[in-house]
C-alpha cells in the first residue's frame, strides 16, 4: 500500500489543485485531512463536490486534525457534530474522526500533553483501528471497485460509439452529406450558432465580472466605515507596521468570496452554452450525439469532467496575480512613510491620508476583477471548444465512415449493421454485468 500526501487544496493561488485532482486518479481511498481552526472551508466543499464526489471512491474518511486545540469536552463535541452535518450534505456516508497528530507525537515522545489527552489517545486508536478494518483487510476489494468503476466509464464510451455509427448508418444519404458539410464549413450555420452561444456566454459572465466589481465596492465603504474610521484607536507605529498586511488580505478573502460564490453560476452558464451547442448540433446534422438523445445527455454533463480543469479559481489565480493592486497597496503606504517623516506622526492624518488614496485602490482593483473574469471567460470557452470539436470530429468520422458503407453493396452494409448490433449487444451485456459485480463490491466495502 502507497500512502501519497498530497498538498493541500484552497490555497490563495489554487496552485496545488491540478497537483491534488493528478492524484486522484490514481487513488482507491481518500483521507481528507481537515484543521479544527478552519473546519471545512467554502474553496474545500466546492473541491469536494467537483472533484472528489464524481470520482465515486468507495471509501472517504473525513480527519478533523488539531483537536488539542480545544480544551473542553463539549466543545469538541459540538465541533464534530458541526463538521459531521457539513460533511453528510456531500457525503452521506464518509467515516469522520476528530483526533491530534501533535498529540499522538508527544504522546510516542514521552513530551507533555493537553488537557484532554486520553480522549485524543483514544481517538487516535479509533483511528488506527478504522484503518486497518477498512483500508488494509478490503485493500483488494477496494481496488477491484476503482477498476470496474473505470472498465463502466470505458465500456460506456465504446457503447455511445457503436451507437453513433449505427445512427449514421441508417441515415438519408443526402442528409449524412448535408451533416458531413455542416462539421467541415466552419462558416455553415453550426458554426455560426457556436458563435451566438460562445457570445452569449461571454455576456453572462460580463455582467458577474460587474457584480463582483460593485460587491468589492461596497466591502471597500464598509472596511472605511468600520475599519479604517478607528484607526485613532491604535497606536501608529502598530499601524504602520501591521496595516498594509491586514488590508491586503481581506482583499484577498473578499475576492475569493466573490469568486466563490459565483463558481456555481459559471458552471450553469458553461453548462447552458454546452447542450446549447449540442442541441444545435442533433437538429442541423440529425445525428445523436454520442448515440444517445439529446435529453439524456443532460446527465453527461460539465460537472461530470474531472472539474479542476474547469474550477473557477483554478482558471482564474493560475493566470492572474495580486500584482495589480498590491503594486497600489505598496505605492500608498511607501506614501505614508515618507509623508509621516515630514508631517506630524499622528494616526488621524495617517487614515485621512489613507482615505483619499482609497478611489485609487478601487480603480486597481476594478481593473483586477475584470482581468480575472476576461480568464474566466477564456478558459471556459477552450475546454467547451475542446468538448464539442471531440463529439463533432467522432460524429464526422461515422458519418464517413458510414458514407462509404452507403456506397457498398447491399450485403456489406447488412453485414455491418448486423455486427454492430452484436457489438453493441455484447457491451451492453458486459456493461450490465459489471454494474452488478460492482454494487456487490461495494456492498462488501460498505459492511466494513
Amino acid at each position: 500500500m502507497r500512502l501519497v500526501d498530497t498538498p493541500g487544496t484552497g490555497d490563495i493561488f489554487k496552485q496545488f489543485d491540478s497537483q491534488v485532482h493528478a492524484y486522484l486518479k490514481q487513488a482507491d481511498v481518500v483521507l481528507w485531512v481537515i484543521s479544527a481552526l478552519s473546519p471545512l472551508s467554502e474553496s474545500e466543499q466546492g473541491f469536494l463536490r467537483l472533484s472528489i464526489l464524481p470520482q465515486d471512491f468507495p471509501k472517504v474518511f473525513f480527519i478533523v486534525n488539531m483537536m488539542d486545540i480545544i480544551i473542553r469536552e463539549e466543545d469538541a463535541e459540538r465541533l464534530l457534530n458541526a463538521m459531521q452535518a457539513k460533511i453528510s450534505r456531500i457525503f452521506p456516508n464518509a467515516h469522520m474522526l476528530g483526533l491530534s497528530a501533535l498529540d499522538e507525537f508527544c504522546r510516542t515522545q514521552s513530551l507533555p500533553r493537553p488537557t484532554l489527552a486520553s480522549k485524543l489517545e483514544s481517538s487516535f486508536q479509533t483511528f488506527r483501528d478504522c484503518l486497518q478494518e477498512s483500508i488494509f483487510l478490503n485493500r483488494d476489494v477496494i481496488q477491484l471497485s476503482r477498476v470496474a468503476m473505470q472498465m463502466e466509464q470505458l465500456l460506456k464510451g465504446v457503447e455511445s460509439k457503436i451507437s453513433l455509427l449505427q445512427d449514421a448508418i441508417n441515415a438519408d444519404p443526402l442528409r449524412l452529406k448535408s451533416a458531413i458539410t455542416q462539421c467541415e464549413n466552419h462558416t455553415s450555420e453550426l458554426y455560426s450558432r457556436i458563435a451566438q452561444h460562445q457570445q452569449q456566454m461571454r455576456d453572462k459572465i460580463a455582467t458577474l465580472s460587474e457584480q463582483t466589481s460593485d460587491w468589492m465596492n461596497e466591502f471597500i465603504q464598509r472596511f472605511e466605515k468600520d475599519a479604517i474610521a478607528s484607526l485613532t484607536n491604535f497606536d501608529l507605529n502598530d499601524i504602520r507596521r501591521d496595516f498594509q498586511f491586514f488590508l491586503t488580505d481581506k482583499l484577498r478573502q473578499a475576492i475569493q468570496l466573490c469568486l466563490d460564490t459565483h463558481q456555481p453560476a459559471i458552471i450553469e452558464i458553461a453548462e447552458d452554452a454546452k447542450m446549447s451547442i449540442f442541441k444545435d448540433f442533433q437538429q442541423l446534422t440529425d445525428i445523436r450525439i454520442t448515440g444517445v438523445d439529446i435529453a439524456s445527455t443532460t446527465s453527461a454533463t460539465l460537472s461530470d469532467m474531472p472539474w479542476t480543469d474547469l474550477d473557477t479559481l483554478q482558471l482564474v489565480i493560475a493566470h492572474t496575480s495580486m500584482g495589480l493592486f498590491v503594486k497600489v497597496l505598496a505605492n500608498i503606504f511607501t506614501e505614508q512613510q515618507k509623508n509621516n517623516l515630514k508631517l506630524s506622526l499622528e494616526t488621524t492624518n495617517y487614515r485621512q491620508r489613507l482615505q483619499a488614496s482609497l478611489p485609487e485602490l478601487q480603480h486597481s482593483i476594478s481593473l483586477y476583477i475584470n482581468e480575472i473574469y476576461i480568464q474566466i471567460t477564456a478558459n471556459v470557452e477552450k475546454q467547451i471548444e475542446q468538448l464539442y470539436q471531440q463529439e463533432i470530429e467522432a460524429s464526422q468520422a461515422a458519418m464517413k465512415q458510414a458514407q462509404q458503407l452507403g456506397n457498398s453493396k447491399e450485403e456489406k452494409l447488412t453485414y455491418a449493421r448486423e455486427g454492430l448490433e452484436a457489438a453493441l449487444l455484447l457491451v451492453t451485456d458486459t456493461h450490465s454485468n459489471l454494474k452488478s459485480f460492482r454494487q456487490k463490491v461495494e456492498c462488501v466495502i460498505s459492511q466494513t
